[in-house]
């Protein structure tokens, strides 16, 4: 069996290569997780004078989350062009690899 990887092992060291994925993973965390971020804060408003909490939709300023998201994409962009050029460095000897695969058992009909 693979050996287990701690997700956020894994995701510090992808904060090497992309800097701020950590950062934004933790941001995403807090708003996909049954938390106050993820639950209170989207979906209501506190009135300081009475202290009574207003749930419903539409209460909140959303730029700040849309901007959360918006920088993952990026962020998902960039890792998958760090693989694209990673697996284009590779296609070389991958080709050359399989060409005498071929040449050694023969063409496949």
């Amino acid at each position: 069996m693979p050996e287990a990887i701690n997700a956020l092992t894994m995701v510090q060291k992808l904060d090497e290569i992309i800097p701020g994925y950590f950062g934004a993973y933790e941001r995403l965390s807090e708003i996909a997780h049954p938390n106050w971020a993820g639950s209170a804060a989207i979906f209501s408003t506190r009135d300081d004078n009475t202290l009574i909490t207003h749930f419903g939709r539409g209460l909140r300023d959303t730029k700040n989350s849309e901007r959360l998201v918006l920088n993952c994409l990026i962020g998902a962009l960039e890792l998958f062009e760090h693989a694209y050029r990673k697996i284009d460095d590779l296609m070389e000897e991958y080709v050359a690899v399989c060409e005498a695969d071929i040449d050694k058992k023969g063409s496949p009909a």
